[in-house]
């Protein structure tokens, strides 16, 4: 599900992918995967974060971008697609809720709580 493609840019260039624009920037394509550029001084080599997120330093090259790219894609791909299962289930959980109990809307405001956890707290009730 990991790609390289090529992008118009606004210049009416293009960048990533091919021969010509192997020195350009690069361009990862997953369904939900993205890529966080840090500070040189944070981030000296790629790593894939918990929720899939690929995290790459802002000095880093191309040839170590691809590299960070290609060793944790699998992983990346696989952690969002779990996460993806959670939020589904959660949300079977909340209609089920708020059928039951008549309620108009649950929200999850706090980006701390995940979703399995509001999927178990919703569940005992």
């Amino acid at each position: 599900r990991l790609a390289m493609e090529s992008r118009r840019w606004d210049d009416g260039s293009t960048r990533g992918g091919g021969e010509e624009g192997k020195n350009n920037a690069l361009l990862a394509v997953s369904n939900e995967a993205c890529a966080v550029i840090e500070s040189e001084q944070a981030c000296r080599r790629g790593r894939l974060r918990k929720d899939g997120t690929f995290e790459v330093g802002a000095g880093m090259g191309l040839q170590m971008i691809r590299k960070t790219l290609g060793d944790y894609a699998v992983r990346s791909n696989e952690s969002i697609r779990i996460e993806s299962e959670k939020r589904a289930r959660c949300q079977e959980v909340v209609d089920r809720f708020m059928y039951e109990f008549g309620v108009q809307r649950v929200r999850k405001i706090s980006s701390l709580v995940a979703s399995d956890q509001m999927s178990d707290c919703l569940s005992t009730l």
